[in-house]
Parts: C-alpha cells; structure tokens; sequence
C-alpha cells in the first residue's frame, strides 16, 4: 500500500524511481550490465527481463509481483529497488522462497534448482554498518568456514555505503544511482537511455496517469478518514482486549483484542478497494498495490465479493 503521493513529473524521474527503473531494466543490456556489476561476474547469457513479474501460487497462499526476474539455465534473479526501508529481509527471505518453488516441477529432482539470486537496490543503508554491499548466504553457526552451498543468494546495495572494497564499475554504478555521475560508458549508456525515454509522449501520459490513480486512491482513503479508522480499530482492539484480560485474568486478552481490530482494519480496507475498483476510479494493478498482493489475488477477492 502506498504512504505517501507521487509527486515527482515525468521529465523529473531518475534511476531509483519505480517508473523508470522498470522501464529501464526491461533493456536487456541494461539489465545485465546491472547484475554483472553487482554480482562481479561476466554474464554469457540472458534472458529478456520481465518487469511487474507476478507468480500465483496455489490457492490461500501469497503470491507476490517482483519489480524485475530474468533467468539463464544456471541462475534466476530477482530485483527490486528499494527507497523504503521496509521489512526487507523478511522480503527477502519470502522472494527467494517462492522464486524457488515457481522454478521447480513437479516429479524433479532437487539438484535441478538453479542459483538463486535476490537483490535489493537500496537509496539507504539497510543495515547501518556503512558498506556499499551486504552479501547473505547460508554458513554453520558452529564453524564459519562451512558452508550450505544451495546455491541461493541475497544482496543489498546500498547508496550510502562507504565505496570501499569494489570494483571501479560497481562504484561508477552506484554514484550514478546516487546523485546521477556519469563516469563511465555503462552509467553514460543508462543515461541516455533515460533521456530517450523521456522523449516518449506516451510514456510520459502512461506515468501521469498512473499518478493520477494512485494519488486519487491516496486523496479518497484520507477523505473517508481511512487513517483514522485503522486507529480506531486498533484502540477498541486494545479496549477489548482488556476487558477480556479483566474477565480471564491473563495478558493475552489485550494480544487477542489488538488482532482482532487489526484483522477488522484489513477486512475495511479490502472491502474500500474492492469498491473503487468497481467504480472504475482505479485498476487491478493499482488495487493489488494498495493490498500488497499478487493481481491474480486481487481477482480471487472480487470473485468472492
């Protein structure tokens, strides 16, 4: 769900802007150039990258839409940027997840799972340690130099870090998201690249309508006191929760109260979209934004309406 307006104009957008990041990691030079900068490595081969990317899984699990996945036989990736810090590494831990499960058939074997890389671009610094790269992968507590070796991954750049200990591209790349240096052909390329798409009227007219819906949602959800009420909600939560602890002498009335106010916000705010999705005031992929899921669960919720 969005917290906040988009205000920015078309001709305003840089690399870390959702917008545009998709726009531009959908070139699959860019793309590459991205991950092998990130990664360290040289990539021989890729796939053309898929933007928006939605995987639905069975029906009453989540599913999820990834910002940017592009595959080759031996790696997936996902990509996502990231100007909010945001549950992160539960994200994290859930996009590799399920890109895991999405890329496994049924009847085979495990070791045909592929590398599986999760990468978050950060315009802060997720983990406050001041490093322009934080890599996790699965080691022993009990002897460091064990490792799982299951082949998953996953990265946060952070903008903010110190640029230490990096190759020269990957430091290019990362001042160019930064504060928009160009000092290299790859970040000069990226550059361009933005500056042609700028050129694009209907682009431009697709992003002020996109703002227009998601900022229309925003204004309605104020207007009808949406805040509000998610407040009000969770205070007769707490109310309840307190005469039940009264009653049973325990603590947990209070928990059980409070997540009943907030299971009633939630039921509030999925009925509000379902009906200005009705309405025609936003689309399906803008009501599945404000609910933090999948499109294809957002048509499970209207066919259950």
């Amino acid at each position: 769900m969005a917290t906040h307006k988009i205000t920015k104009n078309f001709q305003d957008l840089t690399f870390s802007d959702d917008y545009m990041f998709m726009l531009l990691m959908k070139r699959k030079e860019i793309c590459k150039g991205v991950l092998e900068r990130i990664l360290g490595i040289k990539i021989e081969y890729l796939e053309y990258p898929k933007v928006q990317k939605d995987i639905d899984l069975e029906m009453g699990l989540k599913g999820v839409r990834l910002d940017v996945y592009t595959e080759n036989r031996e790696s997936m990736y996902t990509i996502e940027m990231q100007n909010v810090n945001l549950h992160l590494p539960q994200r994290a831990k859930f996009y590799e997840s399920i890109a895991a499960v999405n890329d496994l058939e049924q009847g085979e074997a495990y070791d045909s799972l592929r590398k599986n890389i999760v990468i978050f671009i950060c315009t802060f610094d997720p983990f406050k340690k001041n490093l322009p790269l934080y890599n996790f992968t699965y080691t022993c507590n009990q002897d460091k130099d064990l490792h799982l070796n299951d082949g998953s991954e996953i990265i946060f750049l952070s903008t903010k870090g110190t640029l230490k200990n990096i190759t020269p591209e990957l430091e290019n790349l990362i001042r160019y998201i930064d504060n928009g240096d160009t000092g290299d052909t790859f970040t000069k390329q990226i550059d361009a690249e933005i500056n042609r798409i700028k050129t694009n009227k209907a682009l431009g007219r697709q992003y002020m309508e996109r703002r227009m819906l998601v900022n229309k949602y925003f204004d309605y959800f104020m207007e009808e006191g949406i805040e509000e009420g998610m407040k009000r909600g969770i205070e007769e939560g707490k109310a309840q929760g307190r005469e039940i602890g009264k009653a049973l002498g325990v603590e947990e009335g209070k928990a059980q109260g409070i997540e009943e106010g907030k299971a009633q916000e939630k039921q509030n705010l999925q009925q509000r979209t379902i009906k200005l999705y009705k309405e025609g005031t936003i689309d399906e992929n803008v009501a599945a934004k404000i609910l933090d899921i999948a499109p294809e669960e957002f048509r499970k919720l209207t066919q259950q309406q």
